[in-house]
């Protein structure tokens, strides 16, 4: 099925340098063919990011996102994602971000009336 890579890497208990590896074939898994999740022409909506296992102590966090086409593969980036933060004990945190360049190219989807108070009703609390 076209999810089993993808949730097994999210529920992992526990970050392995394989992970990010593992991911981007559970990514690759939900287009195209007849298992897909989504037609092939769908691959271009969105790019995944999953860097390379960091090196030890260097303060970076690992994590996959699926960011828009439109940023580069590394280094900062703009706009709305969906990310994937592995955990120790626990499966991934799943968050949506902010990319550290700001809204840019969603500023418009998310400045339009009434986006607030639709994303306001999925908040906790």
């Amino acid at each position: 099925m076209w999810a089993d890579k993808l949730l097994s890497a999210i529920l992992e208990r526990c970050y392995s340098n394989t992970w990010p590896e593992r991911v981007k074939e559970g990514y690759e898994t939900l287009f195209g063919g007849a298992s897909g999740r989504y037609p092939d022409s769908a691959r271009r909506q969105v790019t995944l990011r999953a860097p390379a296992p960091p090196d030890e102590g260097d303060g970076i966090v690992p994590f996959a996102a699926l960011i828009h086409p439109s940023n580069p593969s590394s280094g900062p980036y703009g706009g709305t994602s969906l990310v994937f933060f592995p955990g120790e004990d626990t499966p991934c945190l799943i968050s949506l971000g902010v990319g550290t360049n700001g809204l840019a190219p969603d500023e418009q989807i998310l400045g339009s009336p009434g986006h607030a108070r639709k994303a306001q009703q999925f908040a906790p609390g």
